[in-house]
C-alpha cells in the first residue's frame, strides 16, 4: 500500500467523525470542537483502524485496479477509493450510533465512558485510575494532564475552593484531593527522579547531556524535554517505573493526608513553582516537604535499575553505530 493516500484516507475519516455539522437557528455549521486535545486518543485509534481496514480490503482485491501502464502516483489514489468509502460509511455510522446511545460522538467516547467513575468521588481508587490514565496517555506521546483535565479540573478546582473557604473560616479542611495534588505528589516527582538519575548515575553521554540541559525546565515542571528527549514516549523502561512510582506516590500522599501526617491542599498555586515548594505552599505545612522528599528517595531507588538498564542499552546502540561506521 502507498503510505500517503492511506494516510489521507485516515485523516479524511477522522474529519468526517470529528466535524459533524450542527444546525443552529436554521443554519448549518461545522463543529470544530472535535479537533481539541480530548480527541487525540480517538484520532490515533481511528488512524490505526482505518489503515488495517484498508489493508484488508486491498489484500482481498476490493479496490479499483488500474492498467499496469498507469504510473503508481496516479494509480495509488484510485486504489484507496473503495477502502475510503467503506471506512467513511463505517465510522460515520459508528459515530451516529454513539450519538444516539450516549449523546457523545466517537471523539469524546472515552471520556463519556469513564467520566462517571472519575466524577463520582475524590476517593483513592478514583484518583489512582486518573493517574494511571494520565501515565498511559503520556506513554503514547499524548499530553496526559490535558486529556483528563476536561473532567478533573472542574472537580479539583471546586474541591480547592471548598478547602480554601474552610481554611479562611478556621474550619477543618474537608477534601484531600484538590488543586494539583495528583501531579505534585505524582508525575512531578517521577520526572525529577529521572533527571536526578540521569545526572548522577547514568554514564551515557546523550543522557547526561540531556540531563544537564533539562535542569532549568524540569525544575519548573516543564517536562517535555525529558518526555521527548529520553524519550519516555513508547519506552517501556521508563513507563514501568513511572507507573509504579506514580501509584505509590499518590497512595502514600493520600494516606499521609488522611491520617493527619500532613495538611490538606488549600492554596491555589500556579503550576510552575518547583514541586517541593509547591507541596509546601499549597498545604502551608512543612510536613508536606518531608513526605515529598521521602517519596523522591523511594522513587530514586525504584527507577534506578530501569534507568541503568536504559543507559546500558543506549551505550550498546552507540557502540553499534560506531562499529557500522
Amino acid at each position: 500500500m502507498d503510505a500517503f493516500p492511506n494516510a489521507l484516507t485516515a485523516l479524511f475519516v477522522f474529519f468526517c467523525v470529528a466535524t459533524v455539522p450542527q444546525t443552529i437557528k436554521k443554519g448549518s455549521y461545522i463543529d470544530v470542537s472535535g479537533f481539541g486535545s480530548t480527541s487525540m486518543f480517538t484520532a490515533i485509534i481511528i488512524g490505526l483502524l482505518v489503515i488495517e481496514i484498508s489493508h484488508f480490503l486491498i489484500k482481498k482485491n476490493i479496490k479499483i485496479t488500474m492498467p499496469a501502464s498507469v504510473p503508481p502516483m496516479v494509480a495509488g489514489p484510485f486504489e484507496v477509493l473503495i477502502p475510503m468509502l467503506v471506512n467513511m460509511i463505517l465510522f460515520i455510522a459508528l459515530n451516529q450510533l454513539c450519538l444516539a446511545t450516549t449523546k457523545a460522538g466517537l471523539t469524546s467516547l472515552v471520556f463519556t465512558i469513564f467520566s462517571p467513575l472519575i466524577s463520582a468521588t475524590a476517593s483513592l481508587p478514583s484518583m489512582l485510575f486518573i493517574v494511571t490514565l494520565t501515565v498511559v496517555f503520556w506513554f503514547f506521546g499524548i499530553h496526559g494532564d490535558n486529556m483528563v483535565s476536561a473532567i478533573t479540573t472542574p472537580i479539583f478546582t471546586n474541591n480547592l475552593v471548598a478547602n480554601l473557604d474552610a481554611y479562611n473560616k478556621g474550619q477543618p479542611i474537608p477534601i484531600i484531593i484538590a488543586g494539583n495534588f495528583t501531579f505534585i505528589f505524582g508525575l512531578a516527582i517521577v520526572y525529577l527522579v529521572f533527571l536526578f538519575n540521569m545526572n548522577v548515575f547514568c554514564k551515557n553521554e546523550k543522557l547526561k547531556s540531556l540531563g544537564r540541559l533539562a535542569i532549568p525546565s524540569s525544575l519548573f515542571n516543564i517536562n517535555e524535554p525529558l518526555v521527548f528527549g529520553i524519550p519516555t514516549v513508547l519506552n517501556i523502561l521508563t513507563f514501568i517505573p513511572s507507573f509504579i512510582c506514580t501509584i505509590l506516590n499518590v497512595s502514600v500522599a493520600y494516606l499521609a493526608t488522611y491520617f493527619g501526617f500532613m495538611s490538606k491542599t488549600c492554596m491555589s498555586v500556579p503550576w510552575t513553582p518547583p514541586a517541593p515548594l509547591y507541596a509546601f505552599i499549597s498545604t502551608m505545612d512543612y510536613r508536606a516537604l518531608i513526605v515529598w522528599f521521602i517519596l523522591f528517595a523511594l522513587n530514586v531507588i525504584i527507577c534506578l535499575p530501569f534507568m541503568k538498564s536504559y543507559d546500558h542499552q543506549l551505550d550498546l546502540e552507540d557502540q553499534g553505530d560506531i562499529n557500522e561506521n
